[in-house]
């Protein structure tokens, strides 16, 4: 059950439900529409915050980068040995 619930929402209990001969009214299908909603609402909340948590990251690593390249130098390259 966990894992039908994890990738399709509650709609397919209702479906198991049915099929075992228990009658599903409109409001449990308006519950059931309205936690999976939710869900995903709150899902895409989270892969947002994550990936522009990722984005200053890698925005940061690279400021980083180009401030030590600004303040040593190149490290090497052609004539440096000179």
């Amino acid at each position: 059950l966990a894992v039908i619930i994890f990738n399709n929402g509650l709609l397919p209990i209702l479906k198991v439900l049915s099929v075992m001969g228990v009658t599903i009214d409109e409001e449990a299908e308006m519950h059931v529409n309205c936690r999976n909603k939710t869900r995903i609402n709150r899902s895409e909340q989270r892969v947002s915050d994550f990936t522009e948590k990722a984005r200053a990251d890698r925005n940061e690593e690279r400021t980083a980068q180009h401030l030590f390249q600004e303040e040593e130098g190149p490290l090497y390259g052609l004539g440096l040995a000179n």
